[in-house]
């Protein structure tokens, strides 16, 4: 397989720990230049990883690189990939996708215009556990689905190098976070959930709670809670009429199953293979942009799904209800 000169966009603490030591050790990839608006951080950041080429705008990467990594704050994924696009670079966008679905079918179809490569970094679905979920609904060990409980949360402890996450202009808050995995695992799982209800605690800026209601298409009843602020199961809880199934939500999260008194008439096969750590994951990630670029073969997460979650979030924000919060007597109107 060819190698691909692969430009690294954004030099946050994504790009940091995950994307840029991931890229060094992927087959078939050479990052040849590392861009972000701070120079003097991007050319640290490119030493510290042998990279010899800097620039300060994704349109001065133009004869440097034949596909990019966009991990920028949320607000500017959609207009950087289009630009990207324009330039004719294959594009591997950290998730949301973008901001609006009308935005996530216009890349789409850019992309698909242009003959390039266009892939989202929903990372989750190459977690074992999520993969293990999937092949037990597939072969319906579970049985019919009657309930699913999804709960994530933890105090904000991500190490970050900007305030975009604090910011609604930038597309921050949980939902578009943490969220967009949680909803697009749904979508992968179950098929397209319908939203029922949404709440949080924005009040005009940033949620760090929320609470979606969703059905899916089976009819069965879905509940998400996300925190940035309390510590909660972290963990998706799956109702059947044949067994129970609860995971965890990290990459190495555990399994359980409560098989009750029937027997299992499903069987599902074992993990494809094991990881040590997250990075792995996104060296997997990588490798799996890279062979979609130089084969034309679709990668694990398109434009068209990663889609799906994005539909989802704009569906709870038309929703948008205040958190009902034992201090507050009556919760205040919600800002537009």
């Amino acid at each position: 397989m060819r190698t691909i000169r692969l430009a690294m966009i954004g030099c946050g603490r994504a790009a940091e720990s995950l994307h840029l030591p991931s890229a060094v050790v992927s087959k078939g990839i050479e990052t040849t230049v590392v861009v972000d608006v701070d120079p003097h951080r991007a050319r640290s950041m490119a030493d510290a990883y042998g990279v010899k080429e800097v620039r300060e705008t994704p349109a001065q990467v133009a004869g440097l690189a034949d596909a990019a990594v966009v991990a920028l704050p949320h607000h500017l994924h959609a207009p950087v990939t289009r630009e990207l696009l324009e330039a004719g670079l294959h594009v591997l966008v950290e998730k949301p996708l973008a901001l609006s679905a009308a935005e996530c079918s216009e890349l789409a179809e850019l992309a698909r215009a242009r003959g390039l490569t266009l892939a989202v970094a929903m990372v989750r679905r190459r977690f074992p556990t999520s993969r293990f979920i999937k092949r037990a609904l597939e072969s319906e060990l579970l049985g019919t689905i009657e309930q699913v409980t999804v709960r994530e949360g933890a105090p904000f402890r991500w190490e970050v190098s900007s305030d975009f996450t604090f910011r609604r202009e930038t597309g921050g808050g949980v939902l578009a976070d943490t969220g967009v995995h949680v909803l697009d695992l749904l979508g992968w799982w179950f098929g397209e959930p319908r939203v029922e209800s949404y709440r949080d605690d924005a009040f005009g800026g940033v949620e760090a709670e929320c609470e979606v209601a969703l059905t899916l298409p089976s009819g069965a009843n879905a509940r998400v809670e996300l925190s940035r602020t309390r510590e909660l199961a972290n963990s998706v809880r799956i109702v059947g009429s044949r067994a129970v199934l609860e995971a965890g939500n990290g990459f190495d999260g555990r399994v359980s199953l409560d098989l009750g008194v029937e027997p299992l008439a499903g069987s599902v096969q074992p993990a494809e293979r094991s990881y040590r750590n997250v990075r792995e994951i996104f060296v997997e990630q990588l490798e799996d942009f890279a062979n979609s670029v130089v084969s034309g073969a679709p990668p694990l997460v398109g434009p068209e799904e990663a889609c799906v979650g994005v539909q989802l979030l704009e569906s709870c924000r038309e929703r948008r209800q205040p958190l009902r919060l034992p201090w507050l007597e009556s919760a205040p109107e919600v800002a537009a």
